[in-house]
């Protein structure tokens, strides 16, 4: 067969007369994510398991456990794995380091991978990605949880030269990120996704701007499973919700699940059993709320935040209440502008020693709140810990400096338009709700506009 496969969470595998190329293949069974917080709600198939492991090539788009997952990427030492140009190697030094075979694809740049099928992948600075993949003449966006910045208009120049385009994105309410905050009064803090914003609007949305043919929702299939934070559960997105809210008459919204053959131009619904729902105790993943800190454990932490020049300078103190004590890290920003985060010594310690902090953050049994500041983003405390400092090893203001400027260089002009377009673009969908009329009539002025 030449075509293409999803399953999965954000799993794509292509197929050029046997499979050539699965993209974050995260496995399921006991292949948990974000310390067994998340699980797949799906089971996925004899027949696409096969195939994803017959992959000679396995692309990784990102670090986070449900795109690499620590233990479904140990069933590909053999292969050769493809990561995008991540400035700071971060994942090609541990998988390297771990004996894999490595390859890192450069940007914009056509890639042959057999006969019929190449890829070209695009590095952004928070170390997402793009790739798009030809597969015989038919364009596979896989945009999974990345959001196109800074090269929308060259992805939007490749795709248009496709007559058949199929958009491959995450959508969702948005509670793949920190959503278990609370502020200094102890209250818990709304999560946007609790106004369950139009799934099928957002994916519309994309699809028109990039003028996709064709969109198979992609990157949100979780089901959480710890006792600590099964209370997230009820901001996951249903697969229903993509299809609510969908205003794109001309394009195809097709099931998550598919087969899709190129030499037929034939679609076939891939049908998955759901996996059985089971809620676990935080000990089952080496977690217990009871056990406290050890005076290496401190020093540790210390010093993990305070290489961190914007967090130093942008928060008085960071605040850890760990088996029912407190660890404070004082710090030289405004006295009353900090964090607390409750979590386990387990989690908290592993994401530490392995600086995946981000890991901690989107699992959602940690309870943080805010003193003096309005969300980890405001200022950024999650960007430069888990993106900048994490994954791309830029810790001083000066090495951020150096990370922004060359991916800035990267976008051949982009970044400076977009920049702009980002923010008024943000503002419509703060206010302006998806499926209503104001917000269809606007997407037509900025289309035109474009």
């Amino acid at each position: 067969m030449l075509g293409a496969e999803t399953i999965g969470n954000a799993t794509v595998t292509v197929f050029d007369g046997g499979p050539i190329l699965s993209c974050d293949p995260w496995l399921g069974d006991e292949h948990d994510a974000y310390f067994g917080s998340w699980t797949l709600p799906y089971v996925i198939p004899e027949e696409q398991k096969k195939a994803i492991l017959a992959c000679p090539f396995i692309w990784f788009s990102h670090g986070h456990p449900d795109h690499l997952n620590p233990e479904s990427v140990q069933l590909f030492k053999e292969r050769t794995i493809l990561l995008p140009d991540h400035r700071g190697q971060r994942i090609y030094d541990d998988l390297v380091g771990q004996g894999f075979q490595v390859r890192i694809l450069p940007d914009r740049r056509w890639i042959r991978l057999s006969n019929r099928v190449r890829v070209l992948c695009i590095a952004d600075h928070i170390q997402d990605a793009v790739l798009l993949i030809d597969v015989g003449g038919v364009m596979f966006a896989n945009f999974n949880d990345a959001a196109v910045r800074f090269c929308r208009r060259f992805v939007k120049s490749v795709i248009g030269r496709f007559d058949r385009r199929f958009m491959l994105k995450l959508s969702g309410y948005g509670d793949v990120d920190m959503i278990n905050l609370y502020d200094e009064d102890g209250a818990r803090i709304e999560p946007a996704a609790a106004s369950k914003p139009s799934v099928g609007g957002n994916l519309a949305t994309h699809a028109t701007y990039f003028d996709f043919t064709d969109v198979v929702p992609f990157s949100f299939f979780h089901r959480y499973q710890r006792a600590d934070s099964i209370w997230a559960e009820q901001y996951a997105t249903p697969l229903a919700a993509c299809r609510e809210g969908f205003f794109a008459e001309n394009i195809t919204l097709h099931d998550a699940f598919i087969r899709y053959d190129c030499e037929r131009d034939e679609v076939t619904a891939i049908l998955c059993a759901q996996t059985p729902e089971k809620v676990y105790e935080p000990e089952h993943f080496g977690d217990s709320w009871s056990d406290q800190l050890e005076p290496a454990d401190a020093r540790k932490l210390d010093a993990y935040f305070r290489r961190i020049e914007f967090v130093r300078g942008h928060y008085g103190f960071l605040r850890f209440v760990v088996g029912g004590r407190e660890h404070r890290i004082e710090l030289d920003g405004p006295s009353g502008r900090g964090i607390t985060f409750e979590t386990p010594r387990g989690s908290l310690m592993t994401s530490v020693e392995y600086e995946i902090f981000d890991d901690l953050l989107i699992g959602n049994f940690m309870k943080t709140t805010l003193h003096g500041v309005r969300s980890l983003y405001d200022p950024n405390f999650n960007f430069h810990v888990s993106k900048y400092a994490d994954n791309g090893k830029a810790h001083t203001r000066a090495q951020v400096r150096e990370h922004m400027m060359e991916y800035r260089g990267r976008s051949q002009g982009e970044w400076r338009r977009e920049e702009l377009v980002t923010t008024v673009s943000d503002r419509v969908r703060r206010y302006v709700p998806f499926d209503s009329a104001l917000y269809r009539n606007l997407i037509r002025v900025y289309h035109k506009l474009r």
